[in-house]
Parts: structure tokens; C-alpha cells; sequence
């Protein structure tokens, strides 16, 4: 199968196509030939590998009449992940390849960007947040971090975790987070949360020295509520154009967004199901750009946040 072309069809998307017959053309020939090769490599493994589950839960099944309940339970679990794992390792490859081979080119037409598949945000930006949910367990990768456009930014996929009563662990948090750094240090610290109805709302105010913040825009205050420490900085920071591009960045990754502006720095969390970085089925060609002009999308709803805060003479920027 040939590689098509890359036909830009938006404006942020101008002089990709040539970016792409110099710089990921090549990439994605690759990465097609190695996923053929994994592919006949996952389809033999699945063959092997899945008629041995059936053993594996009879053997559980007997250890748990028979011995012990409770380790027949994680015996089976434990051998059965192992199978499991060993079976989509193919896969887990194919998806690496395509991240470091195609992913870590395309960032670098926005920028001085770099991608890594295992470097994480610093735990303490999180903790310092006050948009952050309360965790104990900590996992991220597929990290982009680097300048856009003269400003230092950092984006990465997280996954929080907590413990219930039981100690058994649950996810209070999964999607990316976005880290922007600005060249002005403000006042007060101001939060714009999802909006919780009435109950919520009366709690959020209990929290901390920040009050409620009335915005004029009806469809952002439907979504949202906003907490500041200082009502005239707020105010200042939520223009109607950075209202319209948090409300565009949420729709563009279908996922709940909130974001806070404290010291010299503005983050954004924006839970969400998909994953920005992951590549397709192992079964679909990689050859279509249909997932690059997804991709380029994705990364130009964060940029606009960006650009609007470089254009709002308060920021400094």
C-alpha cells in the first residue's frame, strides 16, 4: 500500500504537507512494515496463548476448592495476566514504535518540542494544585515538553489513583494535563472548576480565601464555576476569548476541563477516556493520515489557549 499525501485542510495545518513528505513519509513507511510483522506475530500468539486460559482457570479453579481460596484467586489472576501480557506484547510494541518514530516528529513542527513515552509532569505541580483530586498513586508518560512559540509548556497523559476502605485502589483521575509557564507572576490564585450545581458550588466556596467569580457569559457559567482570591485579576484572565477557546479545547478532547492561574503559571487538567498519543488497531494500516489531521487538531486547540494569553497584555507575555 502507498502512502498518500498530506492534504492540508485547515490553516494550522499550512506547511505540514511539505514537513511531511521530508520528515514522517519515511517514518510511517517503517512503522507500517513493522506493524505487518507484528501483526503475524500477534496472530500466532493469540493462537497459542488463548487456549491456555482455559487450563490456567481450571487450575485456579481447583486450587480455590481445593487449597487455599485465596490464592487460587490471585494464582489464576496472576498466571492469566502474564499470558495476557505476553500476548499483546506485539501490540505494546507496534504502539511504541509509532510514538517514538512519528509522534516525536510531528511535535517538533510546532516548535522546540520534544515527546518522550515515559518522562512525567513533577509530582509537585500537581500537588500545589488546587484542581488536582486528592491520590496516592501517580502514573503518566507521553510527555511533550519543551517552547511554543517563546513559551515553556509541558503536556502529559496522567492517571491518579486512591485508596477505598478496602485498600484496593481505584482511578479518581485519567487524561492529560497541560502545564503553561508565563512571564507574570500573578496576584491571586483563580480556579475554574466544572461546575458542581448548587450543592457543590456552596462547598466549593468553603474552601481556602477564594470567592465565587460571576462571569457575564452564560454558556461558560452553565459549565463552569470560578474561584478567585482576587475578583479584578480573574476578571482580567477570563476574557471572552480564552472562555471560547477552554470551551473548544474541552469539545475537541470530549473530557471535563478545568484549569488554574497561580504564581507564574497556568494548568489545565482535562479528564478524558481517549488517548491523545495512542496509534491505531494493530490491524489498520498506519499509512492513512487520517489520525495525523486528529492529532494536529488536538495540539492546536492548546496552542489557541496559548496565543490568547500572549495576546492579553496582562499576562506580560
Amino acid at each position: 500500500m502507498e502512502i498518500s499525501t498530506f492534504v492540508e485542510r485547515a490553516s494550522y495545518e499550512e506547511g505540514f504537507a511539505d514537513f511531511f513528505e521530508k520528515s514522517i513519509k519515511g517514518h510511517l513507511q517503517k512503522a507500517e512494515e513493522g506493524r505487518i510483522t507484528l501483526l503475524e506475530e500477534y496472530k500466532h500468539r493469540k493462537t497459542v496463548g488463548y487456549p491456555i486460559f482455559i487450563p490456567i482457570i481450571l487450575l485456579a479453579g481447583a486450587m480455590t476448592l481445593y487449597l487455599d481460596p485465596q490464592f487460587g484467586i490471585f494464582a489464576g489472576i496472576g498466571l492469566g495476566g502474564l499470558l495476557y501480557h505476553w500476548i499483546q506484547g506485539p501490540v505494546h510494541k507496534y504502539r511504541s514504535s509509532v510514538k517514538e518514530g512519528i509522534i516525536a516528529q510531528i511535535v517538533t513542527f510546532f516548535g522546540e518540542l520534544t515527546f518522550s513515552e515515559s518522562k512525567k509532569i513533577n509530582s509537585q505541580i500537581l500537588e500545589n494544585s488546587g484542581i488536582t483530586p486528592s491520590y496516592e498513586t501517580y502514573n503518566g508518560g507521553d510527555d511533550i515538553s519543551g517552547v511554543y512559540d517563546g513559551v515553556p509548556m509541558e503536556m502529559c497523559e496522567v492517571e491518579l489513583k486512591q485508596k477505598n476502605s478496602k485498600d484496593r485502589e481505584f482511578t479518581v483521575f485519567r487524561g492529560e494535563m497541560f502545564h503553561v509557564k508565563l512571564r507574570k507572576n500573578f496576584t491571586g490564585k483563580t480556579l475554574v472548576k466544572t461546575d458542581k450545581g448548587m450543592f457543590g458550588n456552596a462547598l466549593g466556596g468553603m474552601f481556602g480565601k477564594l470567592e465565587r467569580v460571576k462571569l457575564e457569559d452564560p454558556k461558560f457559567e452553565d459549565i463552569f464555576e470560578v474561584y478567585s482570591s482576587d475578583q479584578v485579576e480573574a476578571r482580567y484572565l477570563l476574557t471572552t476569548a480564552f472562555m471560547e477557546r477552554l470551551l473548544a479545547l474541552r469539545d475537541i478532547f470530549k473530557g471535563t476541563i478545568q484549569c488554574e492561574f497561580s504564581n507564574d503559571y497556568l494548568f489545565i487538567t482535562l479528564a478524558t477516556s481517549r488517548d491523545l498519543f495512542e496509534a491505531g488497531p494493530i490491524e489498520k494500516s498506519c499509512l492513512d493520515t487520517e489520525d495525523i489531521h486528529t492529532f494536529l487538531a488536538q495540539m492546536d486547540s492548546i496552542f489557541q489557549v496559548i496565543e490568547v494569553l500572549k495576546l492579553n497584555k496582562y499576562t506580560g507575555l
